[in-house]
């Protein structure tokens, strides 16, 4: 039973030991990287490079209606607001995880300690039993 135990609590403290690593070896991509890899997919079109759409589609100026221009600064601030949501959430995701991986350590060192009194106690089971041997000879023995 004891060796189980023990060997249930070093694979659970390797796993630990793992996950720690894994967060402490690099951020994943961030916000920043992926507003990065957004905004250079964004300079093309359609598959083409900007240049090149701009060439084929161009117009002038005064061709530019109050429509189209609505219509872009709505993708605009849809655009602001989905990234900020994403960032909250970001947050929030690295904020849970921190306190995943506090409860998980606190829970180590629970099992830690549980472990410790399970030795103990089973050291107090050995004593004891050994302790009624030498009291059980020492009335045989007072006996003759």
């Amino acid at each position: 039973m004891a060796s189980v135990s023990t060997d249930f609590d070093r694979m659970r403290a390797k796993r630990f030991e793992h996950a720690l690593k894994e967060r402490r070896r690099g951020p994943r991509i961030g916000l920043a990287e992926a507003r990065a890899a957004r905004e250079g997919s964004s300079a093309q079109t359609n598959g083409r490079p900007a240049a090149a759409f701009e060439a084929g589609h161009k117009q002038h100026p005064s061709q530019v209606t109050k429509q189209q221009v609505q219509a872009q600064v709505l993708e605009t601030e849809q655009d602001r607001l989905l990234v900020q949501e994403l960032e909250s959430m970001a947050d929030s995701v690295k904020e849970a995880e921190g306190k995943i991986l506090e409860m998980s350590a606190l829970n180590h060192l629970f099992s830690t300690h549980i472990q410790e009194q399970a030795q103990q106690l089973e050291r107090l089971y050995e004593q004891v039993v050994n302790l009624r041997r030498y009291l059980l000879r020492a009335f045989a023995w007072h006996s003759f």
